[in-house]
């Protein structure tokens, strides 16, 4: 997901669908042991992930463009024999009655620096990483530290 401020990615929601069925986490929330389990089936296993969009790479672009960029990112993800599921990335905080802001993404599991290579390809500052208990800020385009969320 890329914005402006590194502090809106703390004001994220992830939203996974996992066999037609949506499953939103407050990522500043602890995960419970059932979310933990909800999260795990959703991902194919315990452990370590990526959350990354082709959305908005390094500014604000078309609805197009975004749809082209999250092809191009599944097809990449395809190309490297990484399993996928959908991950949407949304904004906490919005105006009553708005429709968040949501940035569509790919949930894979690879490594922490293979998962950076391909934040950096779709030239993102940053991409979400679950350390098996915590979601994580790490950057990918831009020079802040990780922080946990």
């Amino acid at each position: 997901m890329t914005s402006t401020s590194w502090a809106e990615y703390h004001d994220t929601n992830l939203r996974f669908t996992h066999n037609g069925v949506d499953i939103t986490f407050v990522m500043r929330n602890a995960l419970t042991p059932e979310q933990l389990q909800q999260l795990a089936q959703c991902v194919g296993g315990p452990g370590e992930f990526a959350v990354i969009t082709a959305f908005n790479p390094g500014k604000n672009v078309s609805d197009d463009a975004n749809r082209q960029a999250h092809a191009r990112l599944i097809a990449h993800v395809q190309s490297l024999g990484l399993k996928f599921i959908e991950a949407h990335g949304v904004a906490a905080t919005h105006a009553a009655g708005a429709i968040p802001h949501q940035e569509l993404g790919v949930a894979i599991r690879t490594s922490k620096n293979n998962a950076r290579s391909i934040a950096e390809l779709f030239v993102q500052n940053a991409f979400f990483w679950f350390d098996g208990a915590n979601f994580w800020i790490e950057p990918a385009c831009k020079t802040n530290p990780a922080a946990r969320v």
